[in-house]
Protein backbone atom coordinates (compact mmCIF):
# COMPACT_ATOMS: atom_id res chain seq x y z
CA UNK A 1 0.00 0.00 0.00
CA UNK A 2 2.88 2.34 0.83
CA UNK A 3 4.41 1.62 -2.56
CA UNK A 4 1.14 2.46 -4.36
CA UNK A 5 0.76 5.70 -2.38
CA UNK A 6 4.37 6.62 -3.21
CA UNK A 7 3.79 6.01 -6.91
CA UNK A 8 0.49 7.93 -6.86
CA UNK A 9 2.05 10.89 -5.06
CA UNK A 10 4.97 10.85 -7.53
CA UNK A 11 2.53 10.85 -10.47
CA UNK A 12 0.50 13.62 -8.86
CA UNK A 13 3.64 15.69 -8.23
CA UNK A 14 4.79 15.17 -11.84
CA UNK A 15 1.37 16.22 -13.16
CA UNK A 16 1.36 19.37 -10.99
CA UNK A 17 4.87 20.36 -12.09
CA UNK A 18 4.03 19.71 -15.74
CA UNK A 19 0.86 21.82 -15.45
CA UNK A 20 2.75 24.66 -13.73
CA UNK A 21 5.44 24.72 -16.40
CA UNK A 22 3.07 24.64 -19.35
CA UNK A 23 0.62 27.17 -17.94
CA UNK A 24 3.31 29.80 -17.38
CA UNK A 25 3.86 32.07 -20.35
CA UNK A 26 6.15 34.91 -21.27
CA UNK A 27 4.80 38.22 -19.90
CA UNK A 28 5.37 39.85 -23.29
CA UNK A 29 2.87 37.52 -24.94
CA UNK A 30 0.08 38.58 -22.58
CA UNK A 31 1.01 42.24 -22.58
CA UNK A 32 -1.25 44.54 -24.57
CA UNK A 33 0.46 45.65 -27.81
CA UNK A 34 -0.53 49.25 -27.07
CA UNK A 35 1.28 49.06 -23.70
CA UNK A 36 4.40 47.77 -25.49
CA UNK A 37 4.23 50.58 -28.04
CA UNK A 38 3.94 53.21 -25.29
CA UNK A 39 6.83 51.65 -23.35
CA UNK A 40 8.95 51.68 -26.52
CA UNK A 41 8.26 55.30 -27.42
CA UNK A 42 8.60 56.95 -23.98
CA UNK A 43 11.85 58.91 -23.78
CA UNK A 44 13.76 61.49 -25.81
CA UNK A 45 14.44 61.03 -29.50
CA UNK A 46 16.64 63.09 -31.85
CA UNK A 47 16.70 63.60 -35.60
CA UNK A 48 19.52 65.33 -37.47
CA UNK A 49 18.89 66.60 -40.97
CA UNK A 50 21.69 65.95 -43.46
CA UNK A 51 21.16 69.33 -45.15
CA UNK A 52 21.11 71.19 -41.79
CA UNK A 53 23.99 69.76 -39.72
CA UNK A 54 23.81 72.59 -37.16
CA UNK A 55 20.15 71.92 -36.41
CA UNK A 56 18.77 69.27 -34.11
CA UNK A 57 15.17 68.23 -33.76
CA UNK A 58 14.14 66.40 -30.62
CA UNK A 59 10.93 65.07 -29.15
CA UNK A 60 10.27 63.80 -25.65
CA UNK A 61 7.35 61.44 -25.10
CA UNK A 62 6.20 61.29 -21.47
CA UNK A 63 4.40 58.40 -19.77
CA UNK A 64 1.34 60.60 -19.16
CA UNK A 65 0.63 60.90 -22.90
CA UNK A 66 2.15 64.36 -23.38
CA UNK A 67 5.03 65.32 -25.64
CA UNK A 68 7.40 68.24 -26.26
CA UNK A 69 8.97 68.70 -29.71
CA UNK A 70 11.51 71.29 -30.87
CA UNK A 71 13.91 72.28 -33.59
CA UNK A 72 16.94 74.26 -32.54
CA UNK A 73 20.15 75.51 -34.08
CA UNK A 74 22.90 73.92 -31.99
CA UNK A 75 25.36 76.36 -33.54
CA UNK A 76 23.27 79.46 -34.28
CA UNK A 77 24.07 81.24 -37.51
CA UNK A 78 25.55 84.70 -36.93
CA UNK A 79 22.94 87.42 -37.47
CA UNK A 80 20.27 84.81 -38.14
CA UNK A 81 16.75 86.17 -38.41
CA UNK A 82 15.15 82.73 -38.34
CA UNK A 83 15.73 81.74 -34.72
CA UNK A 84 14.93 83.31 -31.39
CA UNK A 85 17.64 84.38 -28.95
CA UNK A 86 17.95 80.79 -27.66
CA UNK A 87 18.29 79.34 -31.16
CA UNK A 88 14.81 77.79 -31.45
CA UNK A 89 13.26 77.51 -34.88
CA UNK A 90 10.02 76.16 -33.37
CA UNK A 91 8.57 74.23 -30.42
CA UNK A 92 5.33 72.28 -30.06
CA UNK A 93 3.65 70.60 -27.12
CA UNK A 94 0.55 68.53 -26.79
CA UNK A 95 -0.65 64.96 -26.42
CA UNK A 96 0.07 61.75 -28.27
CA UNK A 97 -1.36 58.31 -28.70
CA UNK A 98 0.43 55.27 -30.02
CA UNK A 99 -1.09 51.96 -30.94
CA UNK A 100 0.67 49.16 -32.77
CA UNK A 101 2.49 50.97 -35.58
CA UNK A 102 0.56 54.29 -35.55
CA UNK A 103 1.63 57.49 -33.79
CA UNK A 104 -0.78 60.41 -33.54
CA UNK A 105 0.45 63.79 -32.29
CA UNK A 106 -2.11 66.39 -31.22
CA UNK A 107 -0.33 69.75 -31.07
CA UNK A 108 -2.00 71.99 -28.52
CA UNK A 109 0.51 74.86 -28.29
CA UNK A 110 3.13 76.19 -30.70
CA UNK A 111 6.08 78.56 -30.48
CA UNK A 112 7.25 79.52 -33.97
CA UNK A 113 9.86 82.30 -34.13
CA UNK A 114 10.80 81.21 -37.66
CA UNK A 115 7.48 82.66 -38.90
CA UNK A 116 7.98 86.14 -37.41
CA UNK A 117 9.78 89.25 -38.68
CA UNK A 118 11.40 89.53 -35.24
CA UNK A 119 11.89 85.98 -33.90
CA UNK A 120 12.51 87.33 -30.40
CA UNK A 121 8.84 88.35 -30.27
CA UNK A 122 7.73 84.71 -30.40
CA UNK A 123 5.25 83.53 -27.79
CA UNK A 124 3.39 80.30 -27.15
CA UNK A 125 0.03 80.28 -28.92
CA UNK A 126 -2.89 77.86 -29.14
CA UNK A 127 -2.40 75.25 -31.85
CA UNK A 128 -4.81 72.60 -33.07
CA UNK A 129 -2.96 70.32 -35.43
CA UNK A 130 -2.94 66.55 -35.72
CA UNK A 131 -0.10 64.61 -37.30
CA UNK A 132 -0.25 60.88 -37.97
CA UNK A 133 2.77 58.70 -38.73
CA UNK A 134 3.47 55.03 -39.19
CA UNK A 135 6.28 53.69 -36.99
CA UNK A 136 8.80 51.12 -38.10
CA UNK A 137 10.88 49.97 -35.10
CA UNK A 138 14.56 49.14 -35.69
CA UNK A 139 17.66 48.23 -33.71
CA UNK A 140 15.83 46.79 -30.71
CA UNK A 141 13.42 49.76 -30.53
CA UNK A 142 16.30 52.26 -30.17
CA UNK A 143 15.56 53.62 -33.64
CA UNK A 144 12.19 54.50 -35.10
CA UNK A 145 11.52 55.33 -38.72
CA UNK A 146 8.47 57.58 -39.07
CA UNK A 147 6.51 57.64 -42.32
CA UNK A 148 4.00 60.47 -42.67
CA UNK A 149 2.16 62.51 -45.27
CA UNK A 150 1.21 66.14 -44.64
CA UNK A 151 -2.05 67.82 -45.66
CA UNK A 152 -0.49 68.89 -49.00
CA UNK A 153 0.34 65.27 -49.82
CA UNK A 154 4.10 65.58 -49.23
CA UNK A 155 5.59 62.35 -47.85
CA UNK A 156 8.19 62.32 -45.09
CA UNK A 157 10.47 59.51 -43.98
CA UNK A 158 12.54 60.32 -40.88
CA UNK A 159 14.81 58.18 -38.74
CA UNK A 160 14.82 59.09 -35.04
CA UNK A 161 17.32 57.74 -32.50
CA UNK A 162 16.53 57.30 -28.81
CA UNK A 163 18.93 59.29 -26.64
CA UNK A 164 17.29 58.92 -23.19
Amino acid sequence: MKKILSILSLILMFACCNFALTSCSDDDEDENTEDKAIRNIVGTWEYYEADAPNTVRAVTFNTDGTYFYYSKDVVPEPNSTETDKEGYLFKYKGTYTVSNDKLILNSEFAYEPILLKDPNDAEWHKENRTTEATIEWQDGNKVMRLHSVNKDGDAYDEVWKKVK
